[in-house]
């Protein structure tokens, strides 16, 4: 599920370059903070369910040691994501 948002963000960041070179007027001091904010709130929304594993999340000694502390730390972790969002 992140793949694709990340790779639609970047996306739709280019179009912004784009259409501004072309001459566009489009309110980027409004659109990227938006967005960066809904992307937020979707992985804190994601980050409970991500199971144990080496490459997404909140990885250090504590959490890969012990299922309780990786369940914690990720339920934590989506509610700053999502009032940060």
């Amino acid at each position: 599920i992140l793949n694709p948002l990340v790779l639609a963000f970047l996306y739709f960041i280019f179009l912004i370059i784009i259409f501004n070179a072309l001459g566009f007027s489009i309110s980027v001091n409004f659109i990227i903070p938006t967005m960066i904010g809904l992307l937020l709130i979707v992985i804190g929304n994601y980050l409970p369910k991500v199971p144990k594993n080496n490459t997404l999340g909140i990885i250090n000694k504590w959490t890969k040691d012990n299922e309780f502390v990786w369940k914690k730390t990720h339920r934590l972790a989506a509610y700053v994501y999502i009032i940060v969002g």
